[in-house]
């Protein structure tokens, strides 16, 4: 099921940067990595990405509207519309 998979994709790729040391706060970089989830998966997936973003910069890149959406009334999170979305 391409859903499961790409769950599983995000989670390995997180799972990598959680390993780094403290002092290695690379960023995160993501390209429609929650295109596959339901309404619910992503609002806990986006939860996640705007707490760990206290400690690194995480860039979510998607053609889709829900993730800004999701942030429209947060102030602390900057959305950046390239072009109408989907």
């Amino acid at each position: 099921d391409a859903t499961i998979y790409g769950a599983s994709i995000v989670v390995i790729y997180v799972a990598n940067f959680k390993v780094l040391p403290e002092e290695k706060q690379v960023p995160i970089i993501l390209d429609d990595a929650l295109a596959n989830f339901d309404d619910e998966r992503a609002a806990a997936a986006l939860r996640w990405l705007k707490e760990e973003s206290k400690h690194r910069q995480i860039l979510l890149f998607t053609c889709h509207r829900r993730e800004g959406e999701f942030f429209a009334e947060d102030k602390e999170v900057f959305v950046q519309r390239l072009t109408e979305a989907v």
